[in-house]
């Protein structure tokens, strides 16, 4: 799903690779739950609000987004 909201997007969908690698490096340091710092860990709702507003075009990265927010929180 994110490489083809990256491509409708016109953007390289090899801009995610720093993303995913630091994901993969944190596994090595334990708990990842712990590791978390985006905007639904720190419930930063003006972001959260900012980031939902630029998939308005995108009902189903929408409600990833918005299912993903959800666990996070409830965690």
């Amino acid at each position: 799903m994110a490489q083809d909201y990256m491509q409708a997007c016109n953007l390289d969908f090899s801009m995610l690779r720093p993303l995913a690698e630091q994901t993969l490096r944190k596994w090595d340091y334990g708990d990842l739950w712990a590791q978390m710092t985006g905007p639904a860990m720190r419930h930063d709702d003006k972001t959260i609000a900012m980031q939902r507003s630029l998939l308005t075009d995108q009902p189903e990265m929408l409600r990833l987004y918005d299912l993903m927010t959800e666990i996070i929180q409830s965690r």
